[in-house]
């Protein structure tokens, strides 16, 4: 297509970060009142970094949770908006051996 003076140009669609499902590429985990909670805080105020509301996702330690599947795991990161590192906040996945296997 060209504009009006004979340019080409190009329509680039724009990707909408709705339509993109992202898995989380660092995990938070640690025993119980070490911080995790305040560095999940912490950690969601830097324009870099996304985590989810619900900090704890439970979804490599309870059978309920991973019996969902992998899509509601997905979609647990829906308000993920371009962030470089995404995390999953889940202090438990350290004493659980399923955990650790997935």
């Amino acid at each position: 297509m060209t504009d009006l003076h004979g340019n080409i140009q190009i329509w680039r669609e724009r990707i909408s970060y709705a339509d993109v499902m992202v898995d989380p590429n660092f995990m938070l985990i640690g025993a119980q009142k070490c911080g995790t909670s305040w560095l999940a805080a912490m950690l969601r105020q830097h324009p870099d970094i996304f985590v989810p509301e619900k900090k704890e996702l439970h979804f490599f330690n309870l059978k309920s949770n991973y019996a969902r599947g992998i899509e509601w795991y997905r979609k647990q990161f829906d308000g993920w908006s371009g962030q470089k590192l995404v995390g999953d906040c889940t202090p438990n996945y350290l004493w659980e051996q399923s955990a650790l296997a997935a």
